[in-house]
């Protein structure tokens, strides 16, 4: 199982590169799972919406089916079981790609926007950077056109992370 966190500042290309990835390890036949750890309280069923109405009344979770997708939304007590609930339902896939840093345990590509950028993550995680600049940062670094070399990279490097 790969399982890899991508952290950057807002506007860094996070999304893209993710989204890149997404498509190189599906096209591999790969199963895969992202998230994305929100700074903010994004509100998940609006108000006025029926499934919103469930949570509202205290229903622990809510889930809407349309077609061949579905959304579900739990309540938990902290942002930790919130955690915990993902880490648990990510050993369903081959592959997970985390967008933000909220798992201390898992491997990070920091993409950074522009040379000279400071970092979001430091320390023994950070495992590799991406960048078009030259960055001087002592760990791998892959260009964001080399999505490629970053999976592979990253099929190497599988940290024990269960």
């Amino acid at each position: 199982m790969i399982v890899f966190a991508v952290s950057g500042w807002s506007g860094a290309g996070k999304t893209h590169l993710i989204t890149r990835l997404i498509e190189h390890f599906h096209a591999q036949g790969c199963r895969v799972m992202a998230a994305k750890h929100a700074g903010h309280a994004p509100t998940l069923q609006p108000r006025g919406k029926d499934s919103r109405a469930y949570l509202d009344a205290g229903a622990g979770e809510s889930i809407v089916i349309s077609g061949k997708e579905s959304m579900l939304v739990r309540r938990f007590d902290s942002e930790a079981d919130a955690a915990e609930s993902v880490r648990e339902h990510w050993r369903l896939f081959d592959v997970v790609l985390l967008e933000g840093r909220i798992f201390n345990d898992v491997p990070v590509v920091e993409v950074i926007s522009e040379p000279g950028a400071s970092l979001r993550t430091t320390g023994p995680n950070l495992a590799a950077v991406v960048s078009d600049g030259d960055t001087g940062i002592p760990v791998p670094h892959f260009r964001r056109d080399d999505v490629e070399a970053l999976a592979r990279f990253m099929e190497e490097k599988i940290w024990n992370i269960m």
